[in-house]
């Protein structure tokens, strides 16, 4: 409890040395619940929040990143440019601390494609794509002239017209991940 706390010192039945100190204790603070818009995809965007019923005057946040970073001030949201996997947060209130701690889902993004094709072709020919990728288990999404879109690795393109020349691109997806567009002419 608050309040003064006295200490005696006796030799021989006599008070030789009498001191006190008032001692405030504080109420222990309620962690704060640490939310983010996770899953996300490697080099998105993540944002975190520190939800507190907290604030104002004396309340600071403290955000330990994976790296061994930190950062202080009273925000208690941050935002990085690039995902993490895991983050810590600290919440002081008038001298009291609270943690919380979230760990992150991070989802690999795919490299961008190897895209290759069988032209030139004819007029009436048929037209291979091909897709490849370094990572296993990547789907792909292919665009292209005239409004062309498939989904597939290798799509053919049938009866070609000469209105379907021109550049294709495609991109590799893996668990809602997508790489960036390469392109074959």
């Amino acid at each position: 409890d608050s309040g003064f706390y006295k200490v005696v010192i006796t030799l021989n039945q006599c008070s030789i040395i009498e001191d006190s100190i008032f001692v405030h204790i504080t109420d222990t603070i309620q962690a704060p619940n640490l939310t983010a818009n996770h899953p996300v995809c490697e080099g998105d965007t993540l944002k975190l929040t520190a939800n507190t019923v907290y604030g104002g005057t004396g309340t600071t946040f403290t955000w330990y990143e994976p790296g061994g970073g930190t950062f202080t001030g009273n925000f208690n949201k941050i935002t990085y440019n690039s995902a993490a996997l895991t983050d810590v947060v600290k919440l002081g209130v008038n001298g009291c601390t609270a943690y919380d701690t979230l760990n992150v889902i991070v989802k690999p993004t795919p490299p961008a494609p190897t895209l290759t094709n069988s032209g030139p072709v004819c007029e009436g020919d048929n037209v291979s794509l091909t897709a490849s990728n370094t990572m296993s288990g990547v789907g792909y999404v292919w665009g292209g002239p005239a409004g062309y879109n498939a989904v597939g690795q290798n799509p053919t393109i049938s009866n070609v017209q000469l209105t379907q020349s021109g550049t294709y691109f495609a991109t590799a997806v893996l668990n809602g991940c997508e790489s960036t567009a390469r392109t074959t002419t």
